[in-house]
Formats: structure tokens, sequence, C-alpha cells
């Protein structure tokens, strides 16, 4: 017998709820540290994809613009000469 899709979600969440946690989380839980630690951005890097390509032209970009053209907005909105 199948239900409407709220009536399965609606089922599926309870039951995960019994469930409780898995082994699978509890042994992932183990294993990873309590806390989160920093580290440097020059840790960072991106490998070869879109995204990079796209940070890497918007920086190209805005290191092309001087000073006055990108800060024209900001001038503006403070009330300053742009």
């Amino acid at each position: 017998m199948q239900g409407t899709r709220r009536e399965v979600m609606a089922g599926a969440s309870a039951l995960a709820l019994l469930a409780g946690p898995t082994a699978g989380f509890a042994a992932l839980a183990a294993v990873l540290p309590r806390r989160a630690t920093p580290f440097p951005l020059s840790a960072v890097r991106l490998r070869p994809s879109d995204y990079a390509t796209a940070v890497e032209v918007n920086r190209a970009y805005l290191l092309r613009l001087s000073a006055d053209r990108l800060l024209h907005n900001f001038r503006a909105y403070a009330g300053l000469k742009p």
C-alpha cells in the first residue's frame, strides 16, 4: 500500500527517531576530535575546476580596476564625492 509523499516522509522521520544513533555514527564520533581547530588559509588549495577558474577571472578583473573605480559606489553611498 502506498501513501502520499507526506505520509511516507512522516513515517521515515518517525523510524529515524526511534532507531537512534547508528553504529556507524557512533564509530565516526569516536574517531573525530571534539573541537575543530583552525588552520591557515595558505593550507587551502583549489584544484582545477569551474569554480577555481571563476575565482581567478574575478581576481584578475578586480586587480585591473583603479582604486577610484572600485570605491565609486562605496563613496557615493557614504555621501562622499565619488
